[in-house]
């Protein structure tokens, strides 16, 4: 069993070091259902962790992430991987609580250079925490990040087409057919349809 996991993480890696990250997180998927034990599950759902963090599936990179802690606490890469995903989701706490659970798993003193490196970022991530969630706060305070999704709720589709409409620059039947309806329409009334 160990060679075909070892096997298929290495298929994994280096379909993840091509750039084909959906491959690759087969491939550790396949892995991992081999139901491999200890470390070498926790470097499959790391290493599946990256590739979902490559693909911008930030909540999936963390439960992997997880998943590769619990299988082994003393595994510092599963702590960078629920970190970076913590920090795109904004997630301050959980991301500040992986980056310092990271740092505990490295050794004290005798570093190796990977460890260093290792150090040296998760270092780094807990000073981005505290910049984005300082920067989140002042946002906040401001009422700029209000605005900001505001803006982007105004940006939808529909309420373009809505605002199109509602100038009349969409003729009656000239709207694709997701969007048909009368300038008198308000998106409050299609909130209530089923979805």
């Amino acid at each position: 069993m160990a060679t075909i996991v070892e096997g298929l993480k290495a298929q994994g890696n280096a379909l993840h070091m091509q750039g084909n990250y959906r491959a690759a997180y087969q491939k550790y998927s396949e892995a991992i259902q081999e139901n491999p034990d200890g470390t070498l599950l926790a470097v499959l759902y790391a290493n599946r962790a990256a590739s979902c963090l490559a693909m911008k599936e930030y909540l999936d990179a963390m439960h992997d992430g997880t998943k590769a802690s619990k299988a082994d606490p003393t595994y510092a890469k599963a702590w960078a991987r629920i970190a970076t995903a913590a920090h795109v989701l904004e997630l301050w706490e959980p991301c500040r609580a992986a980056w310092k659970s990271g740092l505990a798993c490295l050794p004290a003193t005798g570093l190796t250079p990977a460890q260093v490196v290792l150090q040296t970022q998760f270092e780094a991530g807990l000073k981005a925490v505290d910049a984005g969630e300082a920067k989140a706060q002042a946002l906040a305070k401001s009422g700029r990040y209000t605005n900001e999704i505001s803006g982007l709720v105004d940006d939808m589709p529909w309420n373009r087409a809505l605002a199109l409409a509602e100038e009349e620059k969409l003729a009656k039947g000239d709207a694709p057919s997701s969007v048909r309806f009368t300038p008198e329409t308000r998106c409050a009334e299609h909130a209530t349809a089923d979805l």
